[in-house]
């Protein structure tokens, strides 16, 4: 069996889409005071993570994305 750089592309696009929804599911939940709230990781707080999670993820697909990124927002 060959391998399919674009299978595995296609599988990884997926897989962080779920994983994303799955995540702003659960941390929606949560006020915006307990989300900005030091919680003594590198980025902060719990909001500092999720902002460096979507500059990544918007950095990362630049490149081959050929439409306007919708990204969730939390405030």
């Amino acid at each position: 069996m060959a391998y399919d750089i674009k299978q595995s592309f296609l599988n990884l696009a997926r897989y962080n889409e779920r994983v994303n929804q799955e995540m702003y599911a659960v941390l929606s939940a949560l006020t915006g005071r307990a989300r900005k709230q030091v919680a003594g990781s590198w980025f902060g707080s719990i909001h500092g993570i999720l902002n460096h999670i979507i500059i990544c993820d918007i950095n990362w697909l630049k490149p081959v994305s050929y439409t306007h990124l919708t990204l969730p927002t939390m405030q």
